[in-house]
Parts: structure tokens; C-alpha cells; sequence
């Protein structure tokens, strides 16, 4: 889902779980979900995920540019890995 101040009111309410409750589920003050829902402060997108289980929104779509950070993080470990594995071989071969 597409969380905004209008959505997660909707959700929340219809589930009738107040804003302390929804905040307590998800580790913020109750303040926070007040400022989500007033649109004073956007809604952090690492939170999205916990509010689709909480209001049973679960997708097993993932946003593309989420996806595109994960592979982009892959790559990244992938070719500090070879680095990594290079110095340690020239190393030991150093070391023969």
C-alpha cells in the first residue's frame, strides 16, 4: 500500500487502534503517528512494510527503487568480496 496522513488514519481507525497503540507497535513516540497523520512529517518509507502486516496490506511487490538499492548493496559486497579474496590471496602467495 501506499501509506500518506490519509491512508494510515483510515487504516488505523477502521481497526480502531488508537495513535499510542499503533505507536507502541511500531517503536515511535505516539507524537510521531500524530505528525504522520497530520502530514506535518512524511511518513518514513522503513516503516511500510511493518504498517501493511499491521493492517494486513501485505504485497509481495517490491517498489522499484527498493529493489534497485538491494541490488546496487549486492553488487557492492559482491566486489568487495573479490577485493577482498585478491588481497587475501596475494597474501598467502606472498607468504609461500
Amino acid at each position: 500500500m501506499q501509506w500518506n496522513k490519509y491512508t494510515l488514519k483510515e487504516a488505523r481507525t477502521k481497526v480502531k487502534l488508537s495513535q499510542t497503540a499503533l505507536a507502541g507497535e511500531l517503536g515511535v513516540h505516539f507524537r510521531t503517528v500524530q505528525n504522520w497523520e497530520k502530514g506535518s512529517t512524511p511518513i518514513p518509507a522503513s516503516v511500510f512494510p511493518t504498517l501493511d502486516k499491521l493492517f494486513g496490506e501485505s504485497s509481495d511487490v517490491v517498489p522499484r527503487e527498493e529493489y534497485n538499492k538491494l541490488v546496487e548493496a549486492l553488487n557492492s559486497a559482491t566486489e568487495l568480496n573479490r577485493k577482498l579474496t585478491d588481497i587475501i590471496q596475494s597474501s598467502i602467495q606472498l607468504t609461500d
